[in-house]
């Protein structure tokens, strides 16, 4: 087996070839890196796979029984090697702390080779080259839904009616049922922000209010107005916890008035949902 031969830094002492396993040297990238044959204790930190900084940056070790083959990302293989090769280091490095399961310390995250995290990891921020999959039951990327009310629904004076909302314009986990039901439902627990707006009009009107039901009574009312009226327009907002499973959210509305009707538009009457935080 080849060795690197004797350096020297700035002309100033010699390191011999056999002492060269307890220091860690930098090469400019995986080029550079195939033609060093190492020895076992070895360390190298490649700058990048082409240029420095480019995401194949890291720490590599030597492994001199490797068979693996050149895979130019984590394994880096000498020209003319049959035993041996360079291995990147998968490791979470932090600040305070190094490990393949654990990490703790402030500073800088660097995670190389796609290493897979299990558990909890809490961080305020994370720089990353590569890709972040976030999974399903987050606020990020959970259940979203807008629909609407496509035509004029007839109402009942002063009875409480369920807004038929009909139309979808996104509903992103099959979470609201148009055709039936007219509910949103989703499989996800968490808190949702709900939003309505509710329009209505009668020839002529005293009273009138929406409210957010939850699974089949008034939960949350919300915006309403008392004297005479020919069109209204009221608002509901809240944060509602949903189980994931048999809880749902629909929209109501009361109007006391001579034949009242809430208002079909894409303007007049909608209601929207989104996850903001998971369970």
């Amino acid at each position: 087996m080849s060795v690197i031969p004797t350096v020297s830094q700035d002309g100033v002492g010699v390191v011999a070839a056999g002492q060269l396993n307890a220091y860690t040297f930098s090469c400019y990238n995986t080029g550079v890196l195939r033609t060093i044959v190492g020895q076992t204790g070895m360390t190298a930190y490649l700058q990048g796979t082409n240029v420095p900084a480019d995401g194949g940056q890291g720490i590599f070790y030597w492994n001199y029984a490797s068979t693996a083959s050149d895979d130019n990302v984590n394994t880096i293989v000498p020209a003319g090697v049959v035993y041996g090769a360079w291995i990147r280091l998968t490791l979470a490095v932090a600040s305070g702390g190094t490990g393949t399961t654990t990490s703790t310390g402030t500073g800088s995250v660097v995670l190389n080779n796609s290493p897979t995290i299990t558990g909890t990891l809490n961080a305020t921020s994370i720089n990353a080259s590569g890709t972040i999959s976030i999974g399903s039951n987050l606020a990020v990327n959970g259940p979203a839904v807008s629909v609407y009310l496509s035509s004029n629904q007839s109402a009942t004076t002063a009875t409480w009616t369920k807004v038929t909302l009909n139309s979808e314009e996104f509903d992103t986990a099959n979470s609201f049922n148009s055709t039936t039901t007219y509910r949103f439902q989703p499989l996800t627990p968490g808190y949702y922000q709900c939003d309505a707006t509710l329009g209505a009009t009668v020839t002529s009107g005293t009273q009138g209010s929406c409210a957010f039901y939850k699974n089949g009574t008034i939960y949350k009312n919300g915006s309403g107005v008392t004297g005479s009226f020919t069109v209204i327009s009221m608002v509901a907002n809240a944060v509602i916890f949903l189980n994931g499973t048999t809880d749902y959210v629909e929209l109501w509305g009361n109007v006391t008035g001579t034949t009242p009707s809430f208002t079909g538009s894409q303007n007049a009457t909608s209601f929207s949902a989104s996850m903001i935080r998971g369970q």
